[in-house]
């Protein structure tokens, strides 16, 4: 989920704390003003809390659902102005809160993901009736070389 809101918020490895959150706010509020109160919840995921963190005092599973949920309206939001395609490589590698997150879409949005079976938590996900799977057994690419050569 990081690395998605890093790409979404179009924050760069080389940009130093106060960038990275006058992106979040330029991107946050030129969507939404009625988003600001988001603020704290994606300071505080994304590590760029200045100062005495506002919410360090918040219960743990209720700090947990709010960020969730700030998430969730961003994404909302943002299916207003466009349609959204997300892309995922390596969904067997997915932490405990992006795989909350994407057992509950809120968006009309189109999720690609890519995993190595067995996953597990496949079945709950298409159980919810929130998700459609389509199963594709194997992929075979091929190249074609400089010479015009097939690779394999």
């Amino acid at each position: 989920m990081i690395e998605l809101l890093h790409g979404y918020f179009r924050i760069a490895p080389e940009d130093d704390a106060r960038t990275r959150r006058e992106k979040v706010i330029g991107k946050v509020l030129g969507l939404d003003c009625s988003l600001e109160d988001t603020l704290p919840y994606l300071f505080a995921l994304l590590g760029l809390v200045e100062g005495d963190d506002p919410l360090a005092q918040m219960e743990a599973q209720l700090r947990r659902r709010r960020t969730h949920e700030a998430i969730k309206r961003l994404v909302l939001r943002e299916s207003v102005n466009q349609p959204l395609l997300v892309l995922i490589e390596d969904l067997h590698w997915i932490d405990s809160e992006t795989q909350a997150l994407l057992r509950h879409p809120t968006a009309a949005l189109c999720l690609h993901v890519a995993y190595r079976f067995p996953f597990p938590w496949r079945n709950s996900v298409a159980r919810s009736g929130t998700a459609s799977w389509i199963a594709c057994s194997s992929f075979c690419l091929k190249a074609r070389t400089a010479s015009g050569a097939r690779s394999t």
